[in-house]
């Protein structure tokens, strides 16, 4: 009687430890998960603030690139 009641011990020990393992993992999903999702909103909000900032910076160049074509035709023609 005793080792079956041993062997029915040690198998709810090892449910409990496995369905603990379980739920420990899939509280570890969700906490990823939502950690992932705030990373990746907050990439999202600093594309949206240097947007704008890159989009200065390429009228830029391309005025400093038209201004380059004019001194150079001004110098051709000069």
């Amino acid at each position: 009687m005793s080792i079956s009641m041993n062997k029915m011990k040690i198998k709810t020990k090892l449910i409990t430890s496995f369905s603990l393992i379980i739920i420990l993992n899939l509280v570890l999903a969700i906490v990823l998960y939502f950690s992932f999702s705030t990373v990746k909103n907050n990439v999202r909000e600093i594309e949206q603030q240097f947007t704008p900032a890159a989009n200065s910076v390429r009228d830029l160049a391309n005025a400093l690139e038209t201004m380059r074509g004019a001194i150079q035709f001004l110098k051709q023609h000069s």
